[in-house]
């Protein structure tokens, strides 16, 4: 739950600048990121499986190509975006 802490902490640090989101939204938000996160890196994951690869790239040797470090932001970046413009 290191994401609703950091959240937490955030709005805490921001106060005023971050009167968007009260604190219930703020960890309302963090969880489900961090679920968001974890199901972006296991669909990106199903997909290495699916096509039989090890790496998404060899750009970036070492860590498994570029798509790997994107793939909890083609989950979360979006959901963010559309809570912040249709919700928050």
């Amino acid at each position: 739950m290191g994401a609703v802490g950091a959240g937490m902490i955030t709005k805490a640090l921001t106060g005023d600048q971050l009167v968007l989101l009260s604190m219930t939204e703020v960890v309302c938000v963090c969880v489900v990121i961090a679920i968001l996160t974890v199901a972006g890196d296991l669909a990106e994951s199903l997909v290495k499986r699916c096509l039989n690869i090890k790496d998404s790239g060899h750009t970036l040797p070492g860590i498994g190509g570029a798509f790997d470090l994107i793939d909890s932001l083609l989950w979360t970046a979006p959901a963010l975006y559309l809570y912040l413009r249709y919700v928050g």
